[in-house]
């Protein structure tokens, strides 16, 4: 497990360092909904690991916002249970924080490439 976001009319986002982001009800801790960005059986289609290691949720979009250590951003609509999208290419390293302006409804990353 790598991060854990809670919201109480949203219920308990857990990612994991191999892409994986689960949803469960915040009382009785009931799986919800969960989405891989890496299928760990399927080794040949695999070109590049996917790693999740930083999350931040945005209350008032309802979206919660994940990377890792490759760089990439990966973007999720909790109240519709789906991805948003990705983003492969701003970033060439680790993600090391996302933060969400909700007032200017923005989000902003840093990573340790600058």
């Amino acid at each position: 497990m790598t991060s854990v976001v809670y919201h109480e009319s949203m219920g308990i986002v857990v990612t994991n360092f191999y892409a994986n982001i689960r949803m469960y009800e915040p009382i009785m801790f009931k799986p919800i909904w969960s989405y891989e960005e890496m299928n760990l059986k399927d080794q040949t289609s695999r070109h590049v690991n996917i790693t999740f290691t930083v999350s931040k949720y945005s209350k008032h979009l309802g979206y919660v916002a994940v990377g890792g250590l490759e760089g990439f951003i990966f973007v999720y609509n909790l109240n519709a249970k789906s991805k948003l999208g990705e983003n492969k290419t701003v970033h060439c390293a680790e993600i090391l924080d996302i933060s969400f302006s909700d007032s200017i409804n923005t989000m902003l990353t840093s990573s340790a490439d600058g």
